[in-house]
């Protein structure tokens, strides 16, 4: 099968590989630099975990494109307000970054540079550590970093990277996004956009709602739950064992190609007219169920 020959695949495979190796090692996972930087313990002491409540604004007009990357167990949300700033805040109980902990590039690396505002939960040395003090340096953290943005503003590029994090965004409107996350679930909800990309290893997938043109979700052994406003999407949906369930308006017109070793696929739309929207689904055991929203 294709499926079987996508890089995409083969580099899941391996991190789901060593993410079970350090759940066996250590009996839980969770992710975060123990190299020392000036300012900051050494790895033989032991980081306190603080209580954290911290935010930053940023001016949303000068701000079109987003990131994230985090290696630790910090869950991601992204959220529309009333406001005219984009506001970051990180809450909850964790080991501190660096110097003090009392302001929030403590424990973020925060850049706004040409429009794009990049968050980071490492620093650039900490990717050089070993990868044994990346998985077991904030085992207590219950960290989540909230993303609030204008209702009415649109990003060009939003870009979310996670490992052991649940990832999960609401209201958002893009011409392209990326949502990715190892073991972590990932869900976006009323989203709209020309372009959607989501993977996950062993997490699921939700997008409720969605009013997506193009949309491409992967997963090795999660579930995909997609509901779609759009009545010619052009999907496709990549798995090992993982299950698909899409509906769609009932005026929908969508022409499905099903490949599967032993899965199965229930369709209620039957054959497709010409120009109709697609739906490519690419699974060794998993099974595909497409449906009219009730």
């Amino acid at each position: 099968m294709k499926l079987l020959k996508q890089p995409w695949f083969l580099i899941a495979l391996f991190l789901m590989g060593v993410y079970s190796y350090y759940i066996s090692d250590s009996g839980s996972l969770s992710l975060g630099s123990n190299t020392a930087h000036a300012g900051e313990d050494s790895p033989s002491q032991k980081k306190e975990v603080k209580d954290v409540d911290l935010t930053l604004d940023f001016e949303a007009k000068k701000l079109r494109s987003f990131e994230v990357s985090t290696y630790q167990n910090i869950d991601i949300k992204m959220m529309p307000t009333e406001g005219d700033k984009i506001n970051i805040k990180l809450v909850g109980k964790g080991r501190r970054y660096k110097a003090d902990g009392l302001e929030l590039k403590d424990w973020l690396d925060i850049r706004n540079k040409r429009g794009t505002l990049t968050v980071n939960s490492f620093s650039k040395d900490g990717i050089n550590a070993k990868l044994n003090d990346l998985f077991k340096d904030n085992s207590n953290e219950s960290l989540k970093l909230i993303v609030s943005f204008p209702k009415a503003h649109s990003f060009n590029k939003i870009n979310i990277q996670s490992v052991a994090s649940d990832v999960d965004a609401r209201g958002v409107n893009f011409k392209e996004a990326s949502l990715e996350s190892v073991s972590g679930d990932a869900a976006l909800t009323d989203g709209t956009g020309d372009k959607l990309s989501v993977s996950t290893v062993s997490g699921d997938i939700a997008a409720d709602n969605i009013s997506i043109k193009g949309g491409a979700f992967k997963s090795v052994s999660g579930d995909a739950t997609i509901k779609s406003l759009i009545e010619k999407p052009n999907f496709s949906f990549e798995s090992v064992s993982g299950d698909l369930k899409l509906s769609l308006p009932a005026t929908a017109d969508i022409d499905v190609n099903f490949e599967s070793m032993t899965g199965e696929l229930q369709n209620e739309f039957g054959a497709a007219k010409q120009g109709a929207g697609k739906l490519s689904v690419s699974s060794l055991s998993g099974d595909a169920k497409v449906s009219k929203i009730k």
